[in-house]
């Protein structure tokens, strides 16, 4: 499977906060209070190609919002997701945006 750059980018993100020592100590509003922090590196990450989106602000969503949900779920579940998972999770959102 081919996977975009923006997946890597977000899995990226998922696996800094997530080896963070202290993740365990935010609640569920921290989490959800880091979709603005997580769309602001998205956007920076896709400014040199923002001309070519034709939807860059649906994009920025899907994946901040796959971002967050990767986070919850590591929270909640409190094992260790593989990166190919975390990639996997985020492509399938990003997918199911691009080929609606």
């Amino acid at each position: 499977m081919k996977y975009n750059s923006m997946t890597i980018h977000c899995a990226s993100l998922c696996l800094d906060v997530m080896s963070q020592r202290h993740f365990f100590r935010y609640t569920i509003p921290d989490i959800l209070a880091f979709k603005p922090e997580v769309i602001c590196q998205i956007g920076i990450r896709l400014e040199p190609v923002s001309k070519e989106l034709t939807d860059e602000r649906g994009m920025t969503e899907v994946l901040a919002s796959a971002v967050i949900s990767v986070l919850l779920q590591y929270h909640f579940t409190r094992r260790q997701i593989s990166a190919d998972l975390i990639i996997e999770l985020i492509q399938h959102r990003l997918d199911a945006f691009l080929f609606k």
